[in-house]
């Protein structure tokens, strides 16, 4: 997995740098957008993504906003709909915290929902 990973980030490297250019230049810095997740043994880590809100946004879970499109960045919308948000996952990848194929990290304050996946096995 980290092999493959390194290998991936080196081939999109120019994809990389275009992303960061353009969010630099429709929202100014930073670039990326780092959050507390928490890993399948319930270790907290800090992912990495491209950032796809405005800066100073709340930093909760978009299903518990009542109107998330009004925090999103006009370049934002594009980048997760093509996924390209998620490309900095490759350095988390790299570093051993995430695996290329498994259920979704939790937030560090989704206790519901790591409640629920311990429960259930998952």
């Amino acid at each position: 997995n980290r092999f493959f990973a390194f290998i991936l980030l080196i081939i999109l490297l120019p994809l990389f740098l275009l992303v960061s250019l353009l969010i630099i230049l429709d929202d100014g810095r930073p670039i990326f957008f780092i959050q507390k997740r928490f890993t399948d043994h319930s270790h907290i880590f800090r992912i990495y993504k491209s950032r796809t809100m405005k800066i100073n946004s709340t930093n909760i879970a978009k299903h518990l906003l009542s109107n998330h499109i009004n925090y999103i960045t006009r370049l934002g919308t594009f980048l997760r709909k093509y996924s390209f948000d998620e490309l900095p996952n490759l350095i988390n990848v790299i570093k051993g915290e995430m695996v290329f194929v498994a259920p979704r990290t939790a937030l560090y304050n989704q206790n519901d929902l790591m409640t629920l996946r311990v429960a259930t096995g998952v």
